[in-house]
């Protein structure tokens, strides 16, 4: 499919609009403040918002008429074109903003001593690129689009210091205070343009992807085979809450080879690199191999070896009973070995649960306030408030250790236990928290990993729960072995802290208050424990 004429023209007119508003607003700082050029700015802004809306209909028109759009690189052409068109029109409005401020300078000569001339140079350089980078699929044009903006953004902060340094001296107040308006609407353009430029680049990769994605991706690229996006496909991975950005490139080239891409803040990025060399170390081939690392400035990237496997959330809700046993019979003596190779009874990790529940509290009560509820008399009962019991068994538990530690994930839910298709070899992914700690932290993670599925059909309810006590009865058995009399404890701890720290990313209003209250139970339970009555994790739990 062709983009409709009506479409390439329109887009054509509001570039040719923009940049005669952006030369005609230097003009009227260039001649002090013409009040009919003024005028006439303001006056086109109207027509300039009215291209756009036109622009706008007619993709949404064409996204959604099935038997027009086939393919997705159509939908990502005109999509792209929808988000070019909506930045022009915004950096049109920032245009009119400068010229709403003109008449505010005392003195109309006082700007020309910011340099405000680079600042349009840039931009209606850059706007002049956008046609060609766009429909030509130019990606090295696109990014020189997005560099304008740390450009312009340079450019603002040494105008911005040098005018505070005069604001200080108390004198050309009005003038100093406009030039910063003037100046910072400049800057703000930047921002469009690198949205025009990172839209063309989702026009090309078929995927959202930020400059510095962009780059570290070309960078990676050219390390694995001397490659170019244009030689490979590229798949965002969503869903992910690290914050990091992954997706998955597959290698034509390489025999249709694929990758794991990871980009993201540089201590997060390093941590996991970090955190899978520790696990090399400890159990070679438990973990994807780094095949390419790279840092620029506070972010980083890594190239990771994929999987061709499935997760045990697929073994537990979408295979045979006998496929899932397996699952977990591998699972159980992998990590019974890996527990025994890196047990370490010189250290006594100290329970973390409930601190880790306090740092998260917050963000729990966010979502469900009501959780929050005060202390209450019912019947001439006391019932304490959530706050009164997390207290209480902070302080109970303030002294609570693990008799050794061992090698954990640290964040050990089902989507994170891999099961590679040929060999069915263990692999665990997102490792970032892994270190030497208690595993009855990373059996809580996993308990609840389970029961917190958002699947209610009685059938796959119940292997749900067969499959969390049989790893219940796998860890007490460990537990025992290594003569771990407050694993119980430990246990329910870590439970108390998944099961309420996972209600904040659900939403189904029964599922989320039966772990509230499951959690409010081992609170309770856990205060009454007694000597001649220790607590025990109730199997139960995990009926939902």
């Amino acid at each position: 499919m062709t983009i409709p004429a009506g479409i390439v023209d329109t887009l054509k007119f509001i570039l040719l609009e923009v940049i005669r508003q952006i030369e005609d607003t230097q003009k009227a700082l260039d001649q002090g403040g013409d009040q009919e050029l003024i005028a006439q700015i303001i006056a086109r802004d109207e027509y300039i918002d009215n291209l756009k809306v036109y622009v706008e209909n007619h993709c949404f028109s064409l996204i959604y008429s099935n038997s027009t759009v086939s393919i997705k690189a159509e939908a990502d052409l005109i999509r792209a074109i929808n988000t070019i068109t909506g930045n022009l029109e915004r950096i049109a409005d920032h245009a009119v903003n400068i010229a709403r401020q003109i008449p505010y300078f005392a003195n109309r000569q006082f700007i020309k001593d910011y340099d405000y001339q680079n600042f349009f140079e840039i931009i209606r350089f850059n706007l002049k690129r956008i046609h060609k980078a766009l429909f030509e699929q130019d990606l090295g044009l696109a990014r020189k689009i997005c560099t304008s903006e740390s450009k312009l953004d340079r450019a603002y902060k040494r105008a911005f210091e040098r005018i505070l340094k005069e604001l200080a001296k108390g004198k050309e107040v009005e003038n100093l205070i406009t030039t910063i308006f003037v100046l910072r609407y400049l800057e703000r353009i930047g921002d469009c343009l690198l949205n025009i430029g990172e839209a063309i680049i989702f026009s090309v990769v078929g995927e959202k992807l930020k400059l510095s994605q962009f780059e570290f991706l070309e960078d990676i690229l050219t390390d694995l085979d001397d490659l170019t996006i244009k030689d490979i496909k590229f798949a965002g991975i969503w869903g992910s809450r690290s914050g990091c950005r992954i997706g998955l490139i597959q290698a034509p080239k390489l025999g249709n080879k694929e990758f794991v891409f990871k980009e993201g803040l540089l201590h997060k990025i390093e941590e996991e690199k970090t955190k899978i060399e520790l696990w090399n170390q400890q159990w070679p081939g438990i973990t994807p191999h780094v095949l390419d690392y790279k840092v620029k400035g506070d972010h980083a990237s890594m190239l990771v070896e994929f999987i061709e496997g499935d997760t045990l959330q697929h073994y537990l809700l979408d295979s045979s009973d006998s496929k899932l046993e397996e699952s977990l019979g591998i699972l159980e003596g992998t990590l019974k070995a890996i527990w025994e190779k890196t047990l370490d009874p010189n250290q006594k990790p100290p329970c973390k649960a409930l601190a880790q529940l306090e740092g998260r509290i917050e963000d729990v009560l966010r979502v469900h306030p009501n959780y929050s509820q005060p202390e209450m008399l019912i019947g001439g009962m006391k019932i304490h408030s959530f706050r009164f019991r997390l207290e209480a068994l902070q302080e109970k538990t303030k002294d609570l250790v693990a008799p050794f530690a061992v090698l954990v994930h640290g964040d050990f839910n089902l989507d994170n236990i891999f099961f590679e298709n040929k060999t069915k070899h263990l692999k665990f992914i997102d490792v970032h928290r892994s270190d030497f700690g208690d595993y009855a932290a990373d059996a809580a993670v996993f308990l609840i990993s389970n029961f917190r599925q958002k699947v209610f059909e009685p059938e796959l309810r119940s292997r749900i729960e067969r499959s969390a006590a049989r790893f219940l009865a796998f860890v007490r058995q460990f537990a025992r072995t290594r003569e771990d009399h407050l694993f119980e404890r430990r246990l329910g701890v870590g439970l108390v802290r998944s099961l309420i720290t996972s209600t904040r990313f659900e939403f189904h209003p029964d599922l989320a208050e039966t772990m509230f209250q499951r959690a409010l139970y081992l609170m309770d339970r856990l205060m009454e424990e007694k000597e001649d009555h220790p607590f025990e994790v109730p199997t139960s739990l995990f009926i939902f």
